[in-house]
């Protein structure tokens, strides 16, 4: 069994998101990039980006890139690339219910080749 908690925007502030990488997880999300949703938008800036990714790999936290946007797969590689991110990557796709892309087998096969 994998444990996994989120750190996302509804864990709070820096300190909150911490905890979730300091309790003995062994995953936690981590969104790279904002997403926005038919009723809102979530802004992930840079630094709230960077720093859980640098948090889990202080702590040996499997980063679950949580992909809402094609972007999120190229920022990803990115950061894997530049070192922010260990290999290999670990990806949930979030698609339908008013995500940013469709449901389909050709949207999937576009999001899984990056």
């Amino acid at each position: 069994m994998i444990l996994q908690v989120s750190t996302g925007g509804r864990s709070g502030g820096h300190a909150a998101r911490e905890a979730c990488c300091r309790s003995g997880q062994q995953m936690a999300s981590l969104a790279v990039g904002s997403s926005s949703f038919p009723t809102r938008v979530y802004e992930h800036s840079l630094d709230l980006v960077d720093w859980p990714a640098s948090e889990m790999q202080k702590y040996d936290v499997k980063p679950e890139i949580e992909a809402f946007d094609l972007d999120h797969i190229f920022q990803a590689v990115k950061m894997r690339r530049d070192g922010r991110l260990k290999a290999p990557l670990y990806v949930r796709f979030a698609r339908g219910s008013g995500m940013r892309y469709p449901q389909t087998g050709r949207a999937s096969n576009c999001m899984s080749r990056r």
